[in-house]
């Protein structure tokens, strides 16, 4: 719309630009009129002009004014059957061509309008599908970030026992390494304990022993 209304603005400057320099006049209404060689109606006819036909004003005379139709061709035209003003006839054509390019203007809008409610609706439909997308998204975010809590917790919790359980493993290899320890003092001691008994033994024997052998010597002395 905007590049036909410029194009509107140029065309209008050119024509009031060419105005400017060639007067512009059309045939009055309801005749048709000559176009001769020369301004007199002895000279020859070489054309035959229409109501509302526009000319070029070339030159302006008394009675006879010089002319140039669109196709080039020049002439001379009686004064009186011409006029500045556009025909009603004229008038009347660019007023339907206008009125028809309005309408083909009107109908393109509103083409362009359904295609634009038709985009809309589209759109708004899309919005939708992604309004219900994102909606999922986040609620998948939501539960993720709670099995991440409840991860991390569970984590924290496996770390602590697996430290509690790495300090009970200590704990229990440093009791059997004291266990250990005290099997290898009692053997010592059942060990000096057994030696102990067999040499007190052997003692008590020996000195058991003597005591007979002294009891037969007195016996002995005694029956003597």
């Amino acid at each position: 719309m905007f590049s036909k209304s410029l194009f509107s603005v140029v065309f209008f400057s050119i024509l009031v630009a060419v105005s400017a320099f060639a007067e512009t006049m059309f045939v009055t209404d309801s005749f048709k009129i000559t176009l001769r060689t020369g301004p007199s109606d002895e000279n020859k006819v070489i054309a035959m002009l229409k109501s509302n036909e526009e000319l070029e004003v070339l030159e302006k005379g008394e009675d006879w004014t010089k002319v140039r139709l669109k196709n080039g061709k020049e002439g001379y035209v009686l004064r009186r059957f011409l006029t500045s003003e556009m025909p009603k006839y004229s008038l009347i054509v660019g007023l339907q061509e206008k009125v028809e390019k309005s309408k083909n203007e009107i109908s393109s809008l509103g083409k362009s309008n359904e295609r634009l409610e038709k985009s809309n609706l589209e759109l708004k439909s899309s919005l939708f599908s992604k309004e219900k997308e994102l909606t999922k998204v986040k609620r998948n975010y939501e539960e993720l970030k709670s099995g991440a809590a409840e991860y991390v917790e569970a984590k924290e919790l496996k770390d602590n026992l697996e430290s509690r359980n790495k300090n009970l493993e200590s704990q229990v290899e440093k009791l059997l390494e004291e266990n250990r320890q005290l099997k290898k003092q009692t053997n010592r001691l059942w060990f000096i304990s057994g030696a102990g008994v067999l040499l007190l033994g052997w003692i008590l024997g020996l000195v058991m022993g003597r005591n007979q052998i002294r009891r037969r010597r007195d016996f002995i002395r005694v029956d003597l």
